[in-house]
């Protein structure tokens, strides 16, 4: 049984439709990739998913049962979110932060037990930032923020993780630091959706990867398959010379001389 299956899902604003046609599957133990520019519709697809915003058409299940069927509680408690960025208004601890991903777990006046605050903690340990659990969150620098954000994610204890673009907002250092921690979780078994526009993020992740562009799905598939110059040149508006020259790790073959001559 997949843990997350759309069928022919139109996604959008009112009556603007921002995506048509979306068939996925996402299989547990998994990592599935959306790879598309700005503004292509990875959000909003996102979003719909999550059950933020109403499909416009079509059908999305998660292990099975059709997403009407869930409540908002279940559904926290089966998928955790992790936003592009946080910045937070109000200066909690990094532990209180985390816990706030045991809300679904608990009733609306009850606060969090010794299970709940053992998860948490555990949460920044699987990350390596359990030291930094008495800390202000506002005063965090933006990688160890945006590992904070994962820390909550897991202690929804979820099925699925959704990431959308964890690292846009990150130097590359810290960039680094949460690919290699969404590796460790791949390697855990967890499920990741994720989005991206870099492509050498998403060659990286990628168990299956998804390309968006103009409204639709270009091509999925395992990513050496779809990950080709041609696709990429599509969706950026580039020349395939100018993918190649730029990206020589994904595409080693393209000959020197265009690497050299195009290269800024």
């Amino acid at each position: 049984m997949s843990l997350l299956a759309l069928r022919a899902v139109s996604v959008g604003y009112g009556t603007r439709t921002v995506l048509s046609d979306i068939d996925l599957l996402l299989e547990p133990q998994t990592v599935l990739c959306l790879l598309g520019a700005n503004g292509c519709g990875k959000t909003t697809l996102l979003k719909t998913i999550l059950g933020l915003i109403p499909a416009s058409y079509g059908e999305i299940r998660i292990e099975g049962r059709p997403q009407a069927d869930w409540s908002r509680t279940a559904l926290a408690r089966r998928i955790g979110y992790v936003p592009q960025a946080h910045h937070g208004v109000f200066p909690f601890t990094v532990e209180q932060v985390v816990l706030m991903g045991r809300t679904a777990h608990l009733p609306w006046h009850a606060t969090p037990r010794t299970a709940d605050i053992d998860i948490a903690r555990h949460s920044l340990e699987l990350l390596g930032i359990d030291h930094l659990h008495h800390r202000n969150y506002m005063h965090l620098s933006g990688g160890e923020r945006q590992l904070v954000m994962i820390a909550r994610a897991l202690a929804q204890e979820p099925a699925l993780l959704v990431m959308d673009e964890p690292t846009s907002s990150l130097d590359f250092g810290n960039q680094i630091r949460v690919l290699e921690h969404i590796d460790q979780l791949r390697a855990q078994g967890l499920s990741i959706l994720l989005t991206t526009h870099q492509p050498e993020q998403a060659a990286r992740l990628a168990d299956r990867l998804v390309l968006l562009h103009q409204g639709h799905i270009l091509a999925q598939g395992m990513p050496g398959d779809v990950l080709t110059p041609a696709h990429l040149a599509r969706i950026y508006g580039l020349t395939e010379h100018t993918v190649t020259a730029h990206l020589p790790h994904l595409f080693p073959s393209a000959p020197a001389d265009v690497r050299h001559r195009e290269a800024p």
